[in-house]
């Protein structure tokens, strides 16, 4: 469809006094006689930039590219605020290609166009689907001891924030990949955020004889890839450190009977080689089943009590936790008491 055509003929007056016509040599002065010199031999494109909604989409770069490389300069321009575009001066010629560039998006373009004299052609609409992206990542180590069974727990943890201009329902995968192991893994989104997405990983899963203090220093990535296809990649990142010593608890413990439902929490103090905080849990013991009744995170590295707020009569266990600044932690083993 042409939004803009020159007619290109020649426009015979008949003169009534004179009675002349068409028959002999005209002046060749007419912009619209192709043996003019003032013919127009140029033409050009016309067209509209949105999202897949069909949003305008202003500021996006459009590049009118000639066939052969080098026989014409390119032409460039960018969207208006209704998303339209237009570029003349095209000389005529065929196998352009037009290219729509705009930051967050995937490139569009249309192929084998042909500029015609005096015409400005009307394109599709380019509806240029939004490029997932990766707004944060994080990758924490987990080191937990406990009584029974008697080895350790380490585990990796793992979170991205990922977002898409399209919609959250855009995203067809995000997954976790330490590649000089070829080990990925798909990870979990959450209801709450939307746009969370997190795995935690138990490090004899990664790979036989891998220990989390092997993975510090290798390359950490998350890839989140859309409906469409895209994939895009995060920086690559890294683990800081492995917590291995583990924090004591000293009182109470044993299962130890107590006189009062304000318990004090007192745990050994942490060696301070480095800044941390430390978190209290405190679980409800019941048969399969321990519900978390109090935490109390970010208490300063160097406090050593805490006394809690009013207990129901019941069984209970409670732990410390030394958590680094950049989230790796190291979890104390149970600690019970009662409370009458």
């Amino acid at each position: 469809m042409n939004r803009a055509s020159l007619l290109i003929g020649m426009v015979c007056v008949l003169s009534l006094a004179g009675g002349a016509g068409c028959l002999g040599d005209a002046p060749h002065d007419n912009p619209v006689d192709p043996q003019s010199a003032l013919f127009v031999r140029e033409g050009g494109v016309f067209g509209l930039v949105t999202d897949r909604a069909g949003t305008p989409l202003s500021e996006a770069e459009v590049r009118l590219i000639p066939g052969r490389s080098g026989a014409q300069p390119e032409l460039v321009t960018r969207t208006d605020s209704r998303g339209e575009f237009e570029i003349l001066g095209a000389a005529e010629g065929s196998g352009y290609r037009l290219m729509v560039h705009k930051e967050g998006y995937d490139d569009g373009m249309i192929e084998a166009i042909e500029i015609k004299p005096g015409i400005v052609e009307e394109l599709s609409a380019f509806r240029l689907n939004a490029l997932p992206f990766i707004t944060n990542t994080a990758f924490r180590t987990i080191h937990i001891s406990r009584w029974w069974p008697s080895n350790d727990l380490f585990f990796l943890e793992v979170n991205a924030d990922v977002a898409d201009a399209d919609g959250p329902f855009d995203i067809e995968r995000v997954w976790f990949e330490i590649p000089d192991l070829n080990y990925s893994i798909t990870l979990d989104a959450r209801v709450q955020p939307i746009g969370r997405y997190d795995k935690l990983i138990r490090a004899d899963s990664l790979s036989p004889r891998v220990s989390l203090q092997s993975l510090l220093g290798k390359t950490l990535r998350i890839n989140v890839r859309d409906k469409q296809g895209i994939i895009v990649t995060s920086d690559a990142g890294q683990l800081v450190r492995v917590l291995e010593d583990i924090p004591n608890a000293l009182e109470p413990i044993a299962d130890a009977l107590l006189d009062t439902n304000r318990p004090t929490l007192i745990w050994e103090p942490f060696p301070p080689r480095f800044d941390f905080t430390y978190r209290i849990d405190v679980f409800l013991d019941e048969d399969n089943f321990d519900p978390l009744v109090r935490q109390v995170t970010n208490i300063p590295m160097d406090v050593t009590t805490l006394q809690l707020e009013s207990l129901p009569t019941g069984k209970y266990f409670w732990t410390v936790t030394v958590v680094d600044e950049f989230g790796n932690q190291t979890r104390s083993k149970q600690a019970g008491f009662l409370i009458p």
